[in-house]
């Protein structure tokens, strides 16, 4: 089986209102990769985007 790559963009304020553990839990409802790491500079600056690595794949997240 391949891994699997998910992209989705949302709106960077709402996820900013979000804690990291709120943000980990949404993103693993909505899709079943196992996400165990994220990345937290998309935080500091809407340049960056949101990256989380899981045992069934990786999701990236845009910001509109």
């Amino acid at each position: 089986m391949g891994y699997n790559k998910m992209q989705f963009t949302f709106n960077r304020n709402t996820f900013l209102k979000l804690t990291n553990d709120e943000i980990m839990e949404l993103l693993n409802s909505i899709i079943k990769f196992d996400l165990y790491t994220m990345s937290l500079d998309w935080g500091e600056s809407a340049e960056y985007i949101l990256k989380c690595k899981g045992a069934e794949g990786d999701v990236l997240v845009y910001w509109n």
